[in-house]
């Protein structure tokens, strides 16, 4: 089928690029040798653990006790993580919170200078400016002030540490909630003991718990490309075309709500049409992708309304004050592809959003010219991507050193640290194992038909191009984790098929202080 030839095409180019992903993040690793050694070494001996606990069947009345036991200990871990890293309201998440506390107290977003505005480090523009140049927080202010507006009926001030706190709460929940919903997934593609796996291996990220205080939406948006895979998967299986459609629905909104709060979330969209495209294209399939498009268009556009129109924003100076979508390819062609106060500076400078569009077109071709061959413009783009996947600890470091308290934790997280070294490793030699499993992955891809865990490779496949073109932060691929997860479970289970010759398992069986196994003996005539 040409399904199966464009899988295998798919698969890999895509293992070739990674591969060269791959040499680049292993170059910037601080720790090489150790990293490198103890990733493998740790790799096999999960390889190894799993071959003998294979045989191990789990019902679902253990899997559910699993399930409560791990997210009951991750609950616990992060209320006490997010207590001790307790951060101070700074940049985007600063003004978004102030600008809820604001709205409460006044109704509406000041078009003066504020006190906040020292606190946040935002001394440029008003909170009322930063969301007409920012219109993609609206929705995460949204979220906020409604969240606050009962936290506060309840007696709770947004001036307090318990305030505060109640944010890391909310933010605590949701990922609670996608390690849930990746185990349910993980269960449909792969059965009880990979969604177990998938628990395990959620509660050993420690970018879950160090992120647990940062309720922005990088963690707020986590289930919703888990949650788009789920209702896609229950579409293929579900036979009553009514439920179909339903479903179809649900998937189009969940997407654009994903989409609203943070816009990397459209790859999953884009992952799940070309997946369905591929695999089972009829009218049908096409009649489910038009139902799903026009939901996320129709929530879309009625959302564009109300931002334009809110009462708490003043968006009448919307064409001399917002960002083109340029700004952010132009921003991303340079140094580490992340935010700089100079880009911000020059688009800034320009008086309508039309000038603004071919002001960072022209600059963005001058960055481009400016690396002088297409040599020159990958290597940049190799270091760049290299730069957001490496960071295993998935957060900015300046991020990591705004915390209200002094804590035990704080020697592992920052720099400075006494005990920084062990977190770098642990964190490092996570993702070399992850990455490593990958590969087997997109191997087992080009030699079967594309099922379930092709959607996700494409999935992961989409997020590397859109922030190798985007402006990027190793935190924005916080809520695809998930599906590193997921891509990383399949490929220990392409692994775990791979059939150890009997010579081989009789060495590891006497080095274990075993038995090799008997076999009967064969003459020849």
């Amino acid at each position: 089928m040409i399904s199966d030839g464009l899988s295998r095409v798919f698969h890999g180019c895509f293992m070739a690029l990674f591969a060269v992903v791959f040499l680049y993040i292993l170059a910037y690793q601080q720790y090489l040798p150790a990293a490198a050694v103890l990733a493998v070494l740790i790799l096999a001996g999960i390889v190894a653990v799993s071959r003998k606990k294979m045989h191990i069947q789990i019902s679902d009345r253990r899997l559910g006790i699993t399930t409560a036991i791990i997210l009951g200990l991750m609950a616990v871990l992060m209320a006490a993580a997010g207590w001790m890293l307790l951060p101070q309201l700074r940049t985007d998440m600063g003004t978004v919170y102030y600008s809820a506390m604001e709205i409460l107290d006044k109704g509406q977003l000041s078009h003066e200078m504020l006190e906040y505005n020292t606190l946040t480090g935002i001394t440029n523009m008003t909170q009322n400016e930063y969301f007409v140049v920012y219109p993609n927080n609206i929705p995460y202010l949204f979220l906020i002030t409604g969240y606050y507006w009962i936290v506060t009926s309840l007696g709770i001030s947004m001036q307090s540490d318990a305030g505060v706190y109640m944010g890391v709460l909310l933010n605590i929940t949701v990922i609670l909630a996608s390690v849930w919903l990746g185990s349910r997934v993980a269960k449909k593609i792969m059965g009880n003991r990979a969604a177990a796996a998938y628990l395990v291996v959620s509660a050993l990220f420690v970018p879950y718990y160090i992120n647990a205080s940062r309720f922005y939406t990088d963690t707020l948006t986590l289930p919703f490309p888990l949650l788009a895979v789920w209702l896609y998967l229950k579409i293929r299986e579900e036979a009553s075309f009514r439920k179909k459609a339903w479903l179809a629905a649900a998937l189009g909104s969940s997407l654009c709500i994903g989409f609203l709060l943070k816009g990397s979330c459209i790859v999953a969209g884009v992952a799940i049409i070309i997946h369905s495209i591929l695999t089972s294209f009829s009218k049908k399939t096409c009649a489910q992708i038009a139902l799903a498009l026009a939901c996320f268009i129709g929530i879309n556009a009625g959302w564009g309304y109300i931002a334009r129109h809110n009462p708490w924003v003043d968006m009448s100076m919307e064409d001399e004050l917002t960002f083109p979508v340029q700004h952010w390819i132009m921003m991303s062609m340079s140094g580490n592809g992340g935010f700089h106060q100079d880009e911000f500076d020059y688009t800034y400078s320009f008086g309508t959003k039309e000038e603004k569009a071919k002001a960072d077109m022209d600059r963005l071709a001058e960055k481009i010219e400016g690396y002088g061959s297409l040599g020159g413009f990958l290597d940049f783009e190799f270091k760049k991507i290299a730069w957001t996947w490496g960071d295993a600890k998935f957060a900015q470091q300046a991020h990591l050193n705004w915390m209200q308290k002094d804590t035990v934790l704080n020697e592992f997280i920052k720099k400075d640290g006494k005990y920084h070294t062990v977190f770098y490793l642990y964190t490092s030699v996570f993702i070399l194992v992850l990455y490593m499993l990958f590969f087997a992955s997109m191997a087992r891809g080009m030699f079967s038909r594309p099922g379930a865990a092709a959607l996700i490779n494409i999935m992961i496949f989409g997020v590397l191009l859109f922030f190798a073109f985007w402006e990027t932060k190793s935190r924005y691929l916080l809520n695809f984790t998930p599906m590193f997860f997921l891509c990383g479970l399949d490929g220990l289970k392409a692994v775990l098929a791979v059939k150890v010759p009997a010579n081989v398992k009789a060495g590891i069986t006497r080095m274990e202080g075993g038995k090799p196994p008997r076999h009967k003996d064969t003459k020849t005539a």
